[in-house]
């Protein structure tokens, strides 16, 4: 073998040996012998072009696109190249007979995307919309089903009823939702259908805790009407019934009963009546000390004449009150005289009489008058400090007139 055979790659001489033919007597050439046919022909594409700008090798082949038949053997070569075209490496671009380059079909990369339409305004406040109330439904769900049921119930206040009938009345049960609770309508039922009940307030505490808490009302006095006796609290509540006047209560005299219900307030034919009548019991059941009500040390009162109103205390002292005027500075004077921690400064238990008080609003002072066997009567001071210049009275003035008022009618 020569020396110039030996040098020849051994791939190209396996590719000579690799040339097969089919059954048709076509020749299958390898790839890199096809490969090599296109470098030529790409140098021979590079020869200088004509003043048309034309290759004269492209203008040959040209002029012989016109012949309407080719031979066997250039179909053959043909589908050669085209068959050494497809198998050319991926990503190679395509090129024609010639060696020029063919356009490269265009791909999805390089068309150009469709813009899309923005959403309308009215859509996307739509959708905020939609997306705060979807938020809110589940913040309302998780609130009432971990905060807003109701777990614990607790009774506070004056123990005056039992628990479980306050709650059998109100309907507040275990597992009711806080906010679906009515208060003011519970508080309401509670006052009027349990009459010792005073006020009573619901208050609802996050998480699910209710507490009703209970002022008991207090017995000021008892009122006949009907042959029956009913009891009456500061406020002028009707608390019960009984058959007759209850120890240790007041009892009022001289005015007619129009309407009493238990759970109610009391109502008297009389409006002045019923107006002055609220305003003394409600006083006398703020007088007591240590919050203790003052309605079990006055046994009576007498409303017949409003001008000449009486009450007595502890069934020895006739406290004389006159008119409806300052009715609160004349009752809370005339008690602090009668239970004064000093005794020389309070008429002593061992005394009875009257004690004038309708004078008090002029002038400044009070007047005790003893009853046969008491010692003599004294003028006692006023709370500024001011005692009357004249000495006490033996005789009570006509009650209502003050100084200065003359008996007959003015005629000018």
């Amino acid at each position: 073998m020569s020396e110039r055979k030996r040098r020849r790659p051994e791939r190209e001489r396996r590719g000579f040996e690799d040339i097969k033919s089919d059954s048709t007597g076509s020749q299958t050439k390898p790839e890199w012998f096809e490969q090599q046919k296109r470098e030529r022909e790409r140098e021979r594409g590079r020869q200088p072009r004509d003043k048309s700008g034309n290759n004269s090798r492209d203008k040959s082949k040209n002029n012989s696109k016109g012949n309407s038949k080719d031979t066997p053997r250039r179909k053959s070569q043909r589908g050669q190249t085209s068959g050494a075209r497809d198998a050319r490496p991926r990503g190679a671009p395509s090129r024609d007979a010639g060696g020029r380059q063919s356009p490269r079909p265009p791909s999805r990369r390089d068309e150009p995307r469709k813009r899309k339409k923005p959403m309308s305004l009215f859509k996307r406040r739509l959708l905020i919309v939609l997306a705060l109330l979807g938020m809110i439904a589940v913040t309302v769900f998780l609130a009432e089903s971990l905060l807003l049921r109701v777990t614990e119930i607790k009774v506070t206040g004056d123990e005056i009823y039992a628990q479980e009938d306050i709650l059998k009345l109100c309907g507040v049960r275990e597992g009711d939702n806080l906010l679906l609770i009515p208060a003011s309508d519970r508080e309401q039922k509670l006052e009027s259908q349990l009459p010792y009940i005073s006020k009573a307030k619901i208050t609802r505490k996050i998480p699910g805790t209710v507490i009703i808490e209970i002022t008991a009302s207090r017995g000021v006095c008892s009122i006949e009407s009907g042959g029956a006796w009913y009891v009456i609290a500061g406020d002028g509540k009707v608390l019960e019934t009984c058959p007759g006047p209850k120890e240790g209560l007041m009892q009022v005299l001289g005015v007619t009963v129009q309407s009493a219900k238990v759970g109610e307030t009391l109502v008297l034919d009389n409006e002045e009546a019923s107006t002055v009548f609220t305003e003394i019991v409600g006083i006398i059941d703020r007088l007591g000390e240590n919050g203790q009500s003052a309605a079990s040390e006055f046994t009576k009162m007498d409303l017949t004449n409003l001008y000449d109103m009486r009450l007595w205390y502890q069934d020895r002292i006739e406290c004389i009150l006159g008119s409806n005027i300052q009715l609160d500075y004349k009752l809370t004077y005339g008690y602090g005289i009668l239970t004064h921690p000093d005794p020389k400064k309070r008429i002593g238990e061992d005394k009875n009489g009257s004690l004038d008080l309708s004078y008090l609003p002029t002038k400044r002072a009070a007047y005790f008058t003893p009853n046969e066997g008491s010692p003599g009567a004294r003028p006692t001071v006023a709370p500024d400090g001011t005692v009357p210049d004249e000495p006490a009275a033996t005789a009570t003035p006509e009650p209502g007139r003050g100084d200065g008022i003359p008996d007959g009618p003015f005629t000018g």
